[in-house]
Protein backbone atom coordinates (compact mmCIF):
# COMPACT_ATOMS: atom_id res chain seq x y z
CA UNK A 1 0.00 0.00 0.00
CA UNK A 2 1.44 3.41 -0.97
CA UNK A 3 -0.25 6.82 0.14
CA UNK A 4 1.19 10.57 -0.44
CA UNK A 5 0.81 13.83 1.88
CA UNK A 6 -1.30 15.41 -1.10
CA UNK A 7 -3.57 12.50 -0.96
CA UNK A 8 -3.89 12.45 3.07
CA UNK A 9 -4.42 16.55 2.91
CA UNK A 10 -7.29 15.84 0.09
CA UNK A 11 -9.07 13.33 2.13
CA UNK A 12 -8.53 15.31 5.52
CA UNK A 13 -9.83 18.28 3.88
CA UNK A 14 -13.04 16.06 1.93
CA UNK A 15 -13.93 14.69 5.86
CA UNK A 16 -13.53 18.09 7.64
CA UNK A 17 -15.53 19.88 5.21
CA UNK A 18 -18.02 16.80 5.09
CA UNK A 19 -18.28 17.50 9.24
CA UNK A 20 -18.93 21.25 8.69
CA UNK A 21 -21.51 20.41 6.17
CA UNK A 22 -23.49 18.43 8.74
CA UNK A 23 -22.82 21.13 11.30
CA UNK A 24 -20.65 19.57 13.22
CA UNK A 25 -17.65 22.24 12.91
CA UNK A 26 -17.10 21.28 16.75
CA UNK A 27 -17.37 17.83 18.32
CA UNK A 28 -16.94 17.77 22.28
CA UNK A 29 -14.92 14.89 23.24
CA UNK A 30 -15.89 12.81 27.01
CA UNK A 31 -13.81 10.13 27.14
CA UNK A 32 -9.96 10.84 26.62
CA UNK A 33 -8.30 7.69 27.40
CA UNK A 34 -7.56 4.74 25.50
CA UNK A 35 -5.79 1.79 25.35
CA UNK A 36 -2.65 1.79 23.14
CA UNK A 37 -0.43 -1.16 22.08
CA UNK A 38 3.47 -1.37 21.49
CA UNK A 39 3.46 -0.61 17.96
CA UNK A 40 5.18 -3.86 17.49
CA UNK A 41 1.83 -5.44 17.81
CA UNK A 42 -0.33 -3.25 15.75
CA UNK A 43 -0.01 -4.45 12.30
CA UNK A 44 0.84 -8.36 13.90
CA UNK A 45 -2.62 -10.26 13.53
CA UNK A 46 -1.45 -13.13 14.28
CA UNK A 47 0.12 -12.21 17.64
CA UNK A 48 -2.05 -11.15 20.70
CA UNK A 49 -0.15 -8.29 22.47
CA UNK A 50 1.27 -8.92 25.88
CA UNK A 51 1.52 -5.84 27.14
CA UNK A 52 -0.62 -2.26 26.74
CA UNK A 53 -0.70 1.56 28.05
CA UNK A 54 -2.79 3.67 28.29
CA UNK A 55 -3.25 7.01 25.64
CA UNK A 56 -4.66 10.17 26.27
CA UNK A 57 -6.55 12.65 23.87
CA UNK A 58 -5.79 15.54 25.25
CA UNK A 59 -2.19 14.67 25.62
CA UNK A 60 -2.14 14.24 21.87
CA UNK A 61 -4.37 17.63 21.39
CA UNK A 62 -1.61 19.57 23.32
CA UNK A 63 1.58 17.90 21.44
CA UNK A 64 -0.49 18.91 17.85
CA UNK A 65 -1.34 22.25 18.76
CA UNK A 66 1.78 23.27 19.93
CA UNK A 67 3.50 22.02 16.60
CA UNK A 68 0.85 24.03 14.77
CA UNK A 69 2.05 26.49 16.87
CA UNK A 70 5.54 26.24 16.27
CA UNK A 71 5.92 24.30 13.06
CA UNK A 72 10.26 23.86 13.04
CA UNK A 73 9.05 21.44 16.08
CA UNK A 74 6.71 18.90 13.59
CA UNK A 75 7.47 15.40 14.26
CA UNK A 76 6.24 12.35 12.35
CA UNK A 77 4.72 10.84 15.35
CA UNK A 78 2.60 14.36 15.05
CA UNK A 79 0.43 11.58 12.48
CA UNK A 80 0.00 9.32 15.46
CA UNK A 81 -1.19 11.40 17.98
CA UNK A 82 -3.52 12.86 14.81
CA UNK A 83 -5.00 9.24 13.92
CA UNK A 84 -5.95 9.05 17.76
CA UNK A 85 -7.91 12.37 17.57
CA UNK A 86 -9.43 11.58 14.44
CA UNK A 87 -10.68 8.01 15.15
CA UNK A 88 -12.56 9.69 18.39
CA UNK A 89 -13.82 12.57 16.13
CA UNK A 90 -14.99 9.80 13.66
CA UNK A 91 -16.68 7.22 16.41
CA UNK A 92 -18.40 10.69 17.86
CA UNK A 93 -20.03 11.57 14.83
CA UNK A 94 -20.73 8.70 13.00
CA UNK A 95 -24.26 8.51 12.86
Amino acid sequence: MKVTTREIMDIVSVLCQHLDNCGCSEVEIEETSYWSIPKEYEYDAYSDPREHTLGDLQDDWDQLQRMAMNPDDAVGYGLVWLASVLRAVGQQTAS
